[in-house]
């Protein structure tokens, strides 16, 4: 029998594979959605390793933007979440270290960087917080007048009438009762709350207590979606007994929303007495969901910390690295990167690495750092990622910088090239890098700089300190604007531009016009 309006429901059939639903679709002319079962599936394990979440030692996860900020979210009698964020330099820890003790001034584990405040900060990306924060509902901005009173638009046409006697607020259900007008659903998949009416519910609502910021059953606050839910199976939710599933958000809360009360029992916290498994804690409350509950483009936590960092879900720290948030750190072992990763500081040293072929696989790197490996070449398609701020490969092999060495990534800001074996740089290798500030070309083996190589740059600091020149051209700094100019041989001064400061020391027997 085909439903008033031409609305239809489906029966939906779901399968677990490797932890991806898939499901097919079966339409049927069914008029009550009394009995229908709609369940899916998904693999706890899944969710417990990912990127963006951290696991407490009592067995419930909360977000990783919150670890080491020195207040203990895993709890008092835990507090593991704060260990381990102190250690001193140059020693072997897990990754969560941000301080280190014994440094005469503030200064950050790798996974960090020291702010302009001296506070050590996560990379993370700048729009991580905005937009799905900054968002007002229609409950804030909608108002509607009845009587004596304003009620949130929400509230129209829900089957309740707010507006007492007027039913101002319900016309559409004074049309099907009074003038028998039958309206439809938006989708065919959804089913009416009444029967005529056009206030719906998705299939995948059904027998799901949810609540509204009003304290008002949602999508039907009447209660339809609700009704013979004995025998449902729920999907990462509690299930009252002989009744529907209410989300792990309502467990313990002090409030019964089980008509048994059974929410409330014993069993439920979520403590050192308690089972904490599969429970996500939500920051600067007593809230509990379940980790599916995560990254699922719906916020359920007050500060919606349950959608932070939703890129890193299903990404895991590559062996033998240490992560956190949007940053990489591998040492001493060359890393396997199979995949495409999210993270926006990337570091790899003392690994013994030749090529950097893998730089595709970061497509959001911005902080690059290659230090002490056995790279011999870094220029060419390695630079597919045009947003890259800072490249730093000193302590390697490099002997050329080839033409156009950093196209296309436009935007750097600093090149850090110190302790290579660098003696030859084409006059292109810095080409069109016009938001360049800082070059350091230290402790290398160059014996001349063309006039060209730093032409048109509005450099701010540039070493050259520790080469062996030879052939020093008078015009090498003539087409170019750089603040400072470091460099141990007093001669370099003798040929910078004359609103340039040079960091040299000027010998007693020497001066410039001995030149």
């Amino acid at each position: 029998m085909t439903m008033a309006g031409g609305n239809k429901v489906q029966h939906v059939t779901y399968f677990k594979m490797y932890s991806v639903v898939f499901y097919q679709k079966e339409a049927s002319s069914l008029g009550r959605s009394r009995g229908i079962m709609v369940s899916k599936h998904h693999s706890a394990e899944s969710y417990t390793k990912s990127s963006n979440t951290f696991q407490c030692s009592s067995g419930y996860a909360m977000s990783t933007s919150f670890v080491c900020d020195g207040i203990p979210h895993c709890g008092i009698l835990d507090k593991s979440d704060e260990s381990e964020c102190f250690c001193n330099e140059g020693a072997k820890h897990k990754g969560r270290c941000k301080f280190f003790l014994d440094s005469s001034k503030p200064k950050c584990s790798q996974l960090y960087y020291l702010s302009h405040g001296g506070f050590c900060q996560s990379y993370v990306e700048d729009s991580i917080f905005q937009t799905k924060n900054s968002k007002k509902t229609l409950e804030n901005l909608n108002k509607i007048v009845c009587g004596n009173q304003t009620l949130d638009k929400t509230k129209m046409n829900d089957l309740v009438s707010d507006c007492v006697a007027s039913a101002e607020d319900e016309n559409v259900l004074k049309d099907v009762l009074v003038n028998h007008t039958i309206y439809s659903c938006p989708q065919p998949q959804q089913v009416p709350c009444r029967s005529g009416h056009n206030a719906c519910f998705n299939i995948t609502d059904i027998c799901i207590f949810r609540l509204n910021s009003h304290k008002n059953l949602i999508p039907c606050r009447t209660g339809e979606h609700m009704e013979d839910c004995a025998d449902f199976e729920c999907n990462m939710m509690y299930k009252c007994p002989g009744y529907y599933c209410v989300s792990f958000a309502y467990l313990f809360d002090g409030k019964w929303d089980c008509p048994d009360g059974s929410d409330e029992a014993e069993q439920h916290r979520c403590d050192q007495k308690g089972d904490c498994r599969n429970k996500f804690h939500c920051a600067s409350s007593q809230m509990f969901i379940h980790i599916g509950d995560v990254c699922e483009n719906s916020f359920h936590c007050p500060l919606h910390d349950d959608e932070f960092f939703c890129s890193l879900k299903y990404i895991s720290c590559p062996k033998s690295c240490l992560c956190h948030i949007h940053a990489l750190l591998c040492s001493n072992r060359s890393p396997t990167f199979d995949s495409i990763f999210p993270y926006i500081f990337v570091a790899v040293t003392f690994a013994k690495l030749e090529r950097i072929d893998f730089m595709g696989k970061f497509p959001d790197g911005l902080f690059i750092h290659l230090r002490s490996n056995t790279i011999e070449n870094i220029c060419g398609k390695f630079y597919s990622n045009k947003k890259m701020l800072v490249i730093d490969v000193g302590f390697n092999k490099i002997s050329t910088l080839a033409q156009l060495c950093f196209q296309p990534a436009i935007l750097l800001r600093e090149i850090n090239l110190e302790n290579n074996r660098i003696n030859n740089i084409d006059m292109t290798a810095f080409e069109k890098l016009h938001f360049l500030k800082q070059v350091n070309l230290s402790s290398n083996n160059l014996q001349s700089i063309s006039s060209s190589v730093f032409k048109s740059l509005n450099i701010y600091y540039l070493s050259i300190k520790q080469n062996p020149f030879l052939d020093l051209d008078h015009d090498t700094f003539v087409f170019s604007e750089i603040i400072f100019v470091d460099s141990n041989d007093y001669r370099i001064c003798c040929i910078t531009h004359s609103a340039s400061k040079c960091l040299a020391k000027r010998p007693w027997y020497l001066s410039c016009s001995d030149l």
